[in-house]
């Protein structure tokens, strides 16, 4: 298990930085494109040249929502995930103990069952030594 640990809590720092990265890059381009914004509305006298660049700017501004949304979604799973997880190894823990206590209960009944077979071989042997008397005193 601690491998285990060890392995995820390894690709969940991986991930991290690759998400680091990447709002890296997506900062950088969000400059980058802010500065072609502002390069194009300089010379771009054009009225069909601007509704244009308008509409690849409304464009991309809602991809952008649409991305912090995945985003935010992405992380309200990970953090299910990382609970469904733990859930598992506490039931796995549980179980452990259920098992152990089941077989403890089942050694219990057989011991029990072993006791009360001889006790009822006993009595038979008892009652049959009952009879007998009973019988040998009628037949004296």
């Amino acid at each position: 298990l601690a491998e285990e640990a060890e392995t995820f809590s390894a690709k969940i720092e991986v991930e991290k930085r690759k998400i680091g990265e990447h709002e890296r890059k997506l900062r950088d381009c969000d400059a980058t494109i802010k500065e072609k914004k502002n390069t194009l509305a300089a010379v771009a006298p054009d009225t069909s040249l601007r509704k244009k660049v308008q509409q690849l700017n409304d464009s991309l501004d809602l991809a952008a929502k649409r991305f912090a949304s995945e985003i935010a979604e992405n992380k309200s799973a990970r953090s299910v995930i990382n609970e469904l997880r733990r859930e598992r190894k506490r039931f796995k823990q549980l179980m452990a103990q259920c098992k152990g206590r089941l077989s403890s209960v089942e050694k219990q009944v057989q011991d029990v069952v072993a006791e009360s077979q001889m006790w009822l071989e006993e009595r038979s042997e008892y009652v049959a030594r009952i009879e007998e008397l009973q019988h040998n005193s009628d037949t004296a």
